[in-house]
C-alpha cells in the first residue's frame, strides 16, 4: 500500500477526478467540500496497482478542530483502512472531529475516540449537517464574489491549514 499526501488543490485533474468518483454518491458531501474547500488536505492510500483505496479530506471551519472525512473503497472495507486514514490524521493534525452517520462509523469512530480521547471528537452528521451547508455556501459565494481572482490569491484568502511536514503545503 502507497500512501500520498497533497491539497486536494495540487492534484492533476485526473486524479481529482478519481477521487470525486471514488466517493459512493454522486452529489456527496465529500465532492461538496472539495469544491467548497480545494487547499484542504487529502491522503490517499493506493494498491500496489494504482487503484485508490481510501481516502480521507481535512478541512477546517472556524474554531473548530479539524473535520476529517472519509471513503474507503468497498473492496477494501473492513481491512482497518479507515482507522489508518484517522490515525494518519491524529498523528498529522493532533486534534480533530468526525461524523458518525451510520453503525459502521459510530462502532469505529467510538472504538477511535476511546485509543485518543484527547485528540479525536465524534459528532453526529445528521445533527450538525445543516451547519456544513452553511459552511459550503459561504465558500462557495466567497468564490463566485471574486470572479477573477488567481489560484494564488484564492489559496491565500483561505488560508490552509498547516498540515503536516512530508509536503510543506501551507
Amino acid at each position: 500500500m502507497r500512501v500520498a499526501q497533497k491539497r486536494f488543490c495540487d492534484w492533476n485533474p485526473s486524479m481529482k477526478r478519481r477521487l470525486r468518483y471514488a466517493t459512493f454518491q454522486r452529489r456527496g458531501y465529500l465532492r461538496e467540500f472539495t469544491s467548497a474547500f480545494p487547499t484542504s488536505m487529502t491522503t490517499v492510500l493506493f494498491s500496489p496497482t494504482g487503484q485508490v483505496m481510501g481516502w480521507s479530506f481535512a478541512h477546517k471551519h472556524g474554531d473548530l478542530p479539524i473535520d476529517v472525512n472519509l471513503f474507503v473503497n468497498h473492496r477494501y472495507r473492513g481491512n482497518g483502512l479507515g482507522a489508518v486514514l484517522i490515525e494518519r490524521a491524529v498523528r498529522d493534525f493532533k486534534n480533530i472531529r468526525l461524523a458518525e452517520w451510520d453503525g459502521v462509523t459510530r462502532k469505529l469512530f467510538r472504538k477511535l475516540r476511546k485509543q485518543y480521547p484527547a485528540q479525536i471528537e465524534v459528532f453526529d452528521w445528521y445533527r450538525e449537517s445543516s451547519k456544513y451547508r452553511y459552511f459550503i455556501r459561504k465558500a462557495r459565494r466567497q468564490r463566485a464574489s471574486s470572479p477573477g481572482i488567481s489560484r494564488a490569491l484564492f489559496i491565500s484568502r483561505v488560508k490552509p491549514i498547516n498540515c503536516c511536514s512530508v509536503n510543506n503545503c501551507g
